[in-house]
């Protein structure tokens, strides 16, 4: 079975960073793309190009609530959420899975369309549609 490559993307910012030198140390690629919104985290699209460019065309994001929110506030990111929900609540202090304002009113608010439910044990995952729904 082969491996396939780790790419890293992110900003020049990161230029000489200690966190950039491990990457590069541990044959991690590092792509460098333009910032995101308000100057935070990375250009969704300019990375979603990188990726096709590179022949990928599906990708599987995981990630804590600020990059889920950049995903799914930027339009056209993202096709489709699988969101696994488990039994069991960790760490010391809770944060929303979705950390960016995708809808002031609930009018506003995106729709998404169920296309399943899984259940793993005593977990379970949804299956969504982004978009309308």
């Amino acid at each position: 079975m082969s491996v396939a490559p780790t790419v890293i993307f992110t900003t020049a910012t990161s230029q000489r960073s200690a966190a950039r030198l491990a990457w590069e140390q541990a044959g991690v690629e590092v792509c460098e793309v333009p910032p995101g919104k308000d100057a935070s985290g990375v250009d969704i699209h300019a990375v979603l190009a990188d990726l096709g460019a590179r022949g990928i065309i599906q990708l599987m994001v995981e990630g804590g609530g600020a990059v889920h929110g950049t995903f799914l506030s930027t339009a056209n990111a993202a096709q489709q959420l699988r969101l696994y929900v488990g039994a069991t609540a960790l760490g010391s202090s809770a944060f929303r899975w979705i950390r960016s304002p995708l809808a002031s009113t609930i009018s506003e608010a995106p729709r998404w369309r169920l296309l399943g439910v899984e259940q793993l044990g005593d977990d379970v995952c949804l299956d969504y549609a982004l978009g309308s729904g």
